[in-house]
């Protein structure tokens, strides 16, 4: 042969914007799947109070003394504030996603105290003894 004809492209900007579209995509993969885990610790965490107040009705209507159906009845408010508390919460975070940070002294005693009271419920809590020591000896701080 007596010619050669070739023909040459840089395929460089293309070969970046391909490498751009995958670590694109696996983000999002990323995202995705953070997405349905809270998702569904979102779902959890609001199905929990609904079933307590759920079998406190149950109790209520099975149960003739009215002096326990004003304690369900305390019951069922708790976990009714309980419920908008955490949706309420849910609104913060979504808040604080498109906000700066804050950070603040997390105070243990304060998370410890509020758990024991949602469980306050539970058939024969008072004949439990909780000891409670917060070793506030060091501070924890967090946005």
């Amino acid at each position: 042969p007596m010619f050669i004809l070739s023909i040459s492209e840089d395929i460089t900007p293309r070969k970046q914007a391909e490498e751009v579209l995958k670590k694109t995509v696996k983000e999002l993969q990323t995202r995705n799947h953070e997405l349905d885990n809270y998702f569904y610790k979102v779902s959890h965490d609001l199905r929990a109070p609904l079933c307590s107040i759920e079998g406190l009705i149950h109790l209520m209507k099975t149960e003739q003394n009215v002096e326990l159906n004003t304690q369900y009845l305390d019951l069922i408010e708790r976990s009714v504030y309980k419920l908008d508390n955490f949706i309420k919460t849910i609104l913060n975070h979504s808040n604080a996603l498109h906000s700066p940070s804050r950070i603040a002294e997390i105070d243990f005693s304060h998370i410890v105290a509020a758990c024991l009271d949602d469980l306050g419920y539970v058939a024969g809590q008072a004949k439990v003894k909780i000891a409670l020591n917060v070793d506030s000896g060091c501070s924890f701080y967090n946005d």
